[in-house]
C-alpha cells in the first residue's frame, strides 16, 4: 500500500510539471490577428497558421462588418472592430490582413500608438491602398465587363460616390484612406505586402505605392508579387512570410522549410516612386 501511495505522489508530480511546461510554452507563443477581407473572406485558421509556421498559436479572427449600412472599407465602423479585439490583449502579436482587412489595420495603426509596441509584424495580402482606387480599378477591370467605362471623364472621382450610393453608405471618399495614413503608422516591426498582378480587385501599382511610402516613412517593408490571377490566399505554396518572420527573429529557425533569400522582396525603392506619386495625385 506504501508503494502505491508513493507512486500516486510521482505520477502526480510528473503531470503537475508537465502542465506548467504546457503553460510556459503558451505564454512564450505569438498571438495573431487576423481581418479578412470585405464579407470575411479568406484567411482561414489553417491558412493563416501555415503561412506564419506558428501551428500552436492563439489565432483570433477580427469581426468585419457584414450589414450593408457599416461597411466602409476599413474606415471607422472597421477599426471599431479590431479595437474592441486588442481592448484586453497584453500580449505580443502578428496582424494579418486581407484586402480591406489591409486598410482597417494600417488606418488603426496610424492612430493607435498604445497597441503597437506589441505588434512584432504586419502582413498584408492584396493591400487595399485607397478605397477609391479599389472601386475605379475593380469597375473598370475586364474581367466584369465594365473596362469600357474607364474612357468617362473624372471616373476615378465620380465612382466611389456612386459606390457610396449603391452599396456603400458609411464609405466616406473623402475620408481615411490607407496610403495616407502610413506616413503616421506606428509599429516598428517589419511589414509585408504580397500582392497579385492580376489582382481583378485590388491594383498592383497600389501595392508598389503602398512599398514605396513605406520604405520612405522608415519602415522595414517587402513586396512578394504573385503572377496569377488571384485576390483571396495568395500565398499557397509560398514560405517567403515565414523566412522573412524568422529573419527578423520573430518565429523559430524550426518552423522554416525553406531558407531561401529574402532580399529579392525587398526591391529598390525609387523603382515604385512613379506608382506612389500617380496614386496621391488622385487622392
Amino acid at each position: 500500500m506504501k508503494n502505491y501511495v508513493i507512486a500516486l505522489l510521482l505520477l502526480t508530480n510528473v503531470l503537475n510539471g508537465m502542465e506548467s511546461d504546457e503553460e510556459k510554452e503558451s505564454a512564450e507563443l505569438l498571438k495573431v490577428f487576423v481581418i479578412p477581407g470585405q464579407n470575411g473572406c479568406g484567411l482561414e485558421k489553417s491558412y493563416v497558421r501555415q503561412r506564419t509556421g506558428i501551428s500552436s498559436s492563439d489565432i483570433r479572427r477580427v469581426s468585419t462588418p457584414m450589414d450593408r449600412q457599416s461597411m466602409d472599407l476599413g474606415q471607422s465602423g472597421c477599426m471599431a472592430e479590431l479595437e474592441d479585439a486588442l481592448e484586453n490583449n497584453r500580449d505580443e502579436f502578428i496582424m494579418y490582413t486581407n484586402s480591406q482587412g489591409t486598410a482597417t489595420a494600417l488606418n488603426f495603426f496610424s492612430e493607435h500608438s498604445e497597441h503597437a509596441g506589441r505588434c512584432k509584424a504586419m502582413i498584408l495580402e492584396s493591400v487595399f491602398a485607397s478605397g477609391n482606387s479599389a472601386i475605379h480599378h475593380t469597375i473598370t477591370n475586364p474581367l466584369f465587363g465594365l473596362s469600357k467605362l474607364k474612357w468617362i471623364p473624372g471616373l476615378y472621382y465620380l465612382a466611389p460616390y456612386l459606390a457610396k450610393m449603391i452599396a456603400f453608405p458609411s464609405y466616406s471618399p473623402r475620408g481615411q484612406q490607407p496610403i495616407k495614413s502610413v506616413a503616421n503608422l506606428n509599429i516598428d516591426g517589419p511589414v509585408i505586402i504580397a500582392h497579385s498582378k492580376k489582382d481583378p480587385q485590388l491594383s498592383y501599382n497600389d501595392a508598389r505605392a503602398m512599398y514605396y511610402a513605406l520604405r520612405k516613412k522608415g519602415k522595414t517593408a517587402y513586396l512578394i508579387s504573385r503572377e496569377q490571377v488571384i485576390h483571396i490566399n495568395i500565398l499557397n505554396g509560398n514560405s517567403a512570410v515565414k523566412n522573412i518572420l524568422n529573419h527578423h527573429g520573430i518565429i523559430d529557425k524550426q518552423n522554416i522549410t525553406d531558407e531561401s533569400e529574402i532580399s529579392e522582396y525587398q526591391p529598390d525603392t525609387e523603382d515604385h516612386k512613379v506608382a506612389y506619386d500617380e496614386l496621391m495625385k488622385k487622392e
